[in-house]
């Protein structure tokens, strides 16, 4: 037996198996879709299990939903796990999940009093190894337990909250290198706000939580609504939101190339063929010509048979009509080819249609 086998026996054997593994061994299991081509291109395919992800933003900018949007995806890729949320804003409605599709029967959900509890809970939670993805609803909302039992006439301490995140952090961090050691692995998505943050001469955006939280993210997206969706006047008097088209950028990413930026739009009402929490098809009309799949020669798309359509709105439509292992083929391939574009790319810019954007949807009906 070598010196390192000698080594490895005994670090295992004091610290647990798998404490010390050869590096071509680790392998995080993967990554799940969130639904949108273009935010998976963005944060490198999916969202990474194993760890932290963190969704921010203004209030209205689709966080809960594209968070919903999300469980929906992990409950079809992991039928036989559970998915826990845990809803320091008191806001969920059950109804309102099931309309965006998601199975509550597979869903716990914890309402703790103080942020104290909510990351003891989602420790405990991921060491069980019964989770296929965890939810805080939201970090902004979470209180220390400090905060809580103070009056609001005494005194408060400065950084409660961000001590209670970088705390909290450290221990769903040391929660999921466990898991991940002994083969389970649990994605953690945080829910987040922005704060002004007033030192300083001008004021500056910040995300409540504490530096820690910072680092314990793997990936760390903004959201922001670029535009409301509205009916038209012939299909609705009022003209309601249907849906928004919301725009992303990657602040950090450990799983995938950070900075990348783009949009997509997803529905909160049902509108023709799409119901609530699904997106626009149109927005893999730019990834479909950037793979060659589709042909496109002004406003006019060949298909792979050979058969035309004029408008983005007739290769959504054509999408729609494919089935579920298809359209899977076509977004591995998408994300893949638009993969190489961006590592190719020169000077002159990505091979792409002047003025479109990756990541970005082409407009249609919908847009």
């Amino acid at each position: 037996m070598s010196n390192i086998d000698k080594a490895i026996k005994e670090l295992n054997k004091a610290y647990g198996d798998n404490i010390l593994v050869p590096a071509n061994q680790i392998s995080h299991g993967g990554k799940v879709s969130t639904g949108s081509i273009s935010l998976d291109w963005g944060i490198g395919g999916g969202i990474p299990l194993g760890r932290v992800t963190e969704f921010y933003g203004y209030p209205s900018a689709g966080k809960t939903l594209l968070t919903m949007r999300v469980v929906r995806n992990f409950q079809a890729v992991y039928p036989d796990k559970n998915v826990a949320w845990v809803d320091t804003e008191q806001s969920w409605d059950d109804g309102w999940s099931r309309q965006v599709g998601l199975d509550t029967d597979k869903m716990y959900i914890a309402q703790p009093d103080t942020g104290n509890q909510a990351f003891d809970i989602i420790d405990s939670l991921i060491r069980t190894s019964e989770f296929s993805l965890i939810v805080l609803d939201s970090l902004g909302a979470t209180a220390p337990q400090e905060e809580i039992e103070v009056s609001m006439a005494g005194t408060k301490a400065a950084g409660l909250k961000a001590r209670m995140g970088n705390w909290g952090f450290r221990k769903i961090q040391a929660a999921l290198n466990y898991s991940g050691r002994h083969g389970q692995e649990t994605a953690v998505i945080i829910i987040n706000h922005i704060y002004m943050g007033l030192a300083g001469f001008h004021p500056t955006k910040e995300t409540p939580g504490g530096k820690g939280k910072e680092y314990a993210d793997a990936l760390k997206v903004e959201l922001f609504v670029r535009k409301e969706l509205c009916f038209t006047k012939e299909e609705d008097p009022n003209e309601d939101q249907y849906g928004q088209r919301v725009g992303y950028f990657v602040k950090k990413s450990k799983v995938g190339i950070p900075h990348r930026k783009g949009e997509f739009e997803i529905f909160i009402q049902p509108r023709n063929t799409y119901q609530v929490g699904d997106f626009s098809l149109l927005e893999y009309v730019p990834f479909l010509t950037m793979a060659g799949v589709v042909q496109r020669a002004g406003s006019w798309f060949t298909f792979p048979d050979g058969s035309r359509v004029q408008g983005a709105d007739g290769v959504a439509n054509w999408l729609q009509e494919l089935d579920e292992d298809e359209k899977e083929e076509y977004r591995q391939l998408c994300l893949q080819r638009a993969t190489e574009v961006v590592r190719t790319e020169d000077e002159q810019g990505p091979e792409q249609e002047s003025g479109e954007e990756i990541g970005s949807s082409v407009e249609g009906e919908d847009g």
